[in-house]
């Protein structure tokens, strides 16, 4: 009799758990990865105490303006408010996937932002496919968005656009037929993004690169690559680089005397270029794909509107900051999109209905596909004005030629 009843015990002991268990499986197949009934999780990783801090933390920080006025102060999206993740890298690969697996793997997020750099982009791209974690990049190096990959996309025009645009400027709208083009980049993938495609673009119009030089992400000093463009005598240099290094070319090119005309990618068309170089800045011309914090477009009015109601004592913000604020408004428009069965997989199918969408004047139209997930290739050029201490436009919205 009491082994009876210690059998029996057994048994309904054993049938709980195996209850429990597959009670807890069915709660756990009904889970959504970073939603809830009334918040979404969304992750970012990026450089907040590393070389591109600069532009960086301005990143983050449009990023959570935009999304507390865009979405939770309008009650959310199908009564789900944004919940904003940070995790920093410094710049670093093996501290991005630290913060890649604590963002999906602790925090549960429902899509990522960042990593704040090309090469850190490339070493979660196995991570991203496995997890199925849709990623908006920072990098705007052509290997984010070529070939399409279904969880990657980026909101920004690429280093190939930058260079491209730059080379076809110079030949086109200058007018010179053939001129002497240098260009100074970093040794890692970010430096690659610029210099092969700008080798290509030279190549393509039966030039060649007159001089190529490296100069390191933390450079305070570039002295021999001045004079060694001075000796390949450029007329044109591209500047392909964080702002840190971009300073020292511009204050060792009026140092030493070179001549040529300096010309930078989107990264150094920052407002603190000019505040750090100073009269080294007169005449540097870069591009940006991203209105300015001045720009008398709807889209930049409402960002100053509401940035200075957040934070009244600062009075200016970079074309980071720009950056941060217009992602929120797409992503909005994707999460509506994607209707209350919110997930990893609607949330892509949304993000590629969006045709044409109209930013306020803050970038170029913005379109995605199923085989596109590049968000535009609109680029204006802007030259660095002392008496003002910003960058200015000189051109309207402009596509580069293939």
């Amino acid at each position: 009799m009491k082994m009876r009843k210690r059998n029996s015990i057994c048994f309904l002991l054993a049938a709980v758990v195996i209850l429990s268990f597959l009670l807890s499986a069915i709660g756990d197949a009904g889970e959504v990865r970073g939603v809830t009934s009334d918040t979404i999780k969304i992750g970012l990783i990026a450089d907040l105490t590393g070389p591109t801090v600069a532009n960086a933390l301005p990143w983050r920080n449009g990023l959570r303006n935009s999304f507390r006025y865009h979405i939770n102060e309008q009650g959310g999206i199908n009564g789900r408010k944004i919940k904003f993740l940070v995790e920093d890298d410094r710049y670093s690969i093996p501290l991005s996937m630290a913060a890649f697996k604590k963002l999906v793997y602790k925090d549960k997020v429902l899509f990522l932002l960042g990593p704040s750099g090309s090469g850190q982009s490339v070493a979660l791209f196995s991570q991203i496919k496995k997890e199925k974690i849709p990623t908006i990049v920072w990098s705007m190096s052509e290997r984010m968005i070529k070939p399409t990959k279904r969880y990657i996309f980026n909101n920004v025009a690429t280093y190939s656009d930058d260079v491209k645009i730059i080379i076809s400027y110079i030949i086109k709208e200058l007018k010179v037929r053939t001129p002497r083009i240098g260009i100074v980049v970093a040794d890692n993938e970010f430096g690659k993004g610029g210099l092969y495609p700008a080798r290509e673009m030279l190549k393509s119009c039966g030039l060649n690169m007159a001089d190529e030089e490296i100069l390191d992400m933390g450079a305070l000093d570039a002295t021999s690559q001045v004079l060694n463009l001075k000796r390949a005598k450029v007329d044109y240099v591209i500047v392909h680089h964080a702002i840190s290094p971009t300073v020292a070319l511009l204050r060792d090119a009026r140092k030493y005397g070179l001549k040529a005309h300096i010309f930078g990618t989107m990264a150094p068309c920052d407002d603190i270029v000019i505040e750090m170089a100073r009269e080294a800045a007169r005449g540097f011309v870069a591009v940006q794909c991203f209105a300015s914090w001045y720009d008398d477009a709807p889209g930049a009015v409402k960002l100053r509107e509401v940035t200075l109601r957040y934070e009244p004592k600062k009075k200016t913000r970079s074309f980071y900051y720009t950056y941060g604020w217009v992602t929120p408004i797409f992503l909005a428009e994707a999460i509506r999109r994607a209707g209350r069965d919110l997930n990893g997989e609607s949330f892509i199918e949304a993000m590629e209905s969006i045709k044409g969408f109209d930013t306020g004047g803050l970038t170029g139209p913005l379109t995605y596909g199923v085989d596109d997930h590049k968000a535009f290739d609109h680029l204006k050029f802007f030259k660095a004005d002392l008496d003002k201490k910003r960058f200015v436009p000189v051109t309207g919205w402009m596509k580069p030629e293939d």
